[in-house]
């Protein structure tokens, strides 16, 4: 579940858009986004949780199956690490233009 919801968040961010040029449209995309933000700080708890597991097993695991543990514990660790920087970006890039956006509304 935790892959999938990583994919499905890589998609919201993927075609999260330009910002708006109208006031209220960028303050409901910066409200979808914060409530994006919400619910990956949430995932995270999940997200350690099953590295936390991952962890366990690969200290009872068969050697053979040690590589493949490791490997599915990156690739969890990476995405989440992707997505989570990804999310900051696309913040910190919004922020700013709904700023720009209520000055312009002003002097207009």
């Amino acid at each position: 579940m935790l892959l999938e919801w990583l994919s499905d968040a890589e998609m919201k961010l993927r075609y999260a858009g330009q910002m708006p040029d109208d006031e209220n449209d960028a303050k409901q995309q910066i409200e979808d986004h914060a409530k994006f933000l919400r619910e990956l700080s949430q995932k995270e708890y999940e997200k350690d949780d099953t590295i936390s597991l991952a962890q366990s097993i690969l200290e009872k695991a068969h050697p053979d199956a040690i590589s493949v543990i490791k490997h599915w514990i990156s690739i969890i660790q990476s995405r989440w690490e992707e997505v989570s920087s990804w999310a900051m970006q696309v913040k910190i890039r919004k922020i700013p233009v709904l700023g720009a956006i209520q000055k312009n509304y002003l002097f207009h």
